[in-house]
């Protein structure tokens, strides 16, 4: 037993132990006068025992789970120990007098986007110096490898290579896209294998014209894995998420929230093909990773506690 499991089971244990002894002595140390007290007071021992080694196993189930969390090793996840630095440091947040105008930019952004082959010549000059600002405002307040700042880099690129595509192509980028709103809204409804066959197709649209190190593409896999899941097809589910995962990592960083997603939908796969301890290390990797760039109060943390709950 490793020191640190041992300071979490050694204070309940001696406190329990205590207990036990001082409630036997003060409570039976008259001796019985008859065989029927005799065997009365025996039960009663007996009662009191068991009634405080559960209250015993109580304390070391409350210790014991929060002491695994707090020593699992972050190296796993980044391959440095700089992420252990970071962990409870404050988020690296816009500042206030200027997170407005920058999310107001960014939601204008979105709306621009979501028809990229109307805009004139002029208005796409425009739309790539709004998106060099935004980035270049994340880099400077949150870092260039912060998942903010990475994720408008992969805007700044999408929108740059969008010229370069043939107009058939962006037709079938904007289909696929739309297809990604289809599927969720056919997942919510129950119809699995409609939103398989609609999101397969726009995963292979996304691959063959994105490229397969592209977030999006990755994306699409991790969903097609949630939907197997819900067909009842886990080994197939996994499978997917780990390539997911293996995209993500190489070109979001292996602390991004996207990675945090992924994992936790892994390990929700191999806890249904009973690979339990497995299961349980890769969602406390997924609550580091939503920890560090959501906040604890986020509902990815709270949606992955109780996902850690039911391992």
């Amino acid at each position: 037993m490793d020191s640190g499991l041992f300071n979490v089971l050694g204070l309940p244990t001696i406190f329990c132990m205590h207990i036990i002894l001082s409630a036997d002595f003060l409570f039976f140390r008259n001796e019985p006068v008859n065989n029927s007290e005799l065997g009365d007071r025996r039960r009663q021992r007996m009662v009191l025992k068991y009634s405080f080694l559960l209250i015993f196993a109580g304390i070391v189930f409350l210790q014991i789970f929060p002491a695994r969390a707090q020593h699992t090793d972050l190296s796993q996840i980044t391959g440095t120990s700089e992420a252990t630095d970071t962990l409870g440091r404050n988020l690296p947040e816009i500042p206030e007098d200027l997170k407005g105008k920058i999310l107001r930019g960014e939601v204008h952004l979105d709306q621009d986007l979501q028809t990229p082959g109307n805009l004139t010549p002029s208005e796409y000059a425009d739309l790539v110096n709004r998106v060099e600002a935004v980035l270049r405002f994340r880099e400077k307040h949150q870092g260039a490898q912060w998942w903010e700042t990475v994720n408008v880099r992969w805007l700044l690129r999408d929108i740059q290579r969008w010229k370069h595509h043939t107009q058939q192509q962006q037709q079938e980028i904007l289909r696929a896209y739309a297809a990604l709103k289809n599927e969720r809204r056919l997942y919510k409804e129950g119809k699995y294998e409609e939103a398989i066959t609609l999101l397969v197709k726009a995963s292979n649209s996304f691959k063959s014209i994105l490229g397969e190190e592209h977030p999006i593409y990755a994306k699409s896999l991790n969903d097609l894995g949630v939907l197997y899941a819900n067909q009842g097809l886990f080994s197939e589910a996994e499978a997917l998420h780990q390539h997911a995962l293996k995209i993500q990592v190489k070109i979001l960083g292996p602390n991004h929230p996207q990675v945090g997603i992924s994992l936790g939908n892994l390990s929700q796969q191999i806890r249904r093909l009973g690979r339990y301890e497995e299961a349980e290390e890769i969602q406390q990797r997924a609550l580091v990773i939503h920890k560090q760039t959501r906040g604890p109060m986020h509902f990815d943390v709270a949606r992955g506690l109780n996902n850690l709950a039911g391992i």
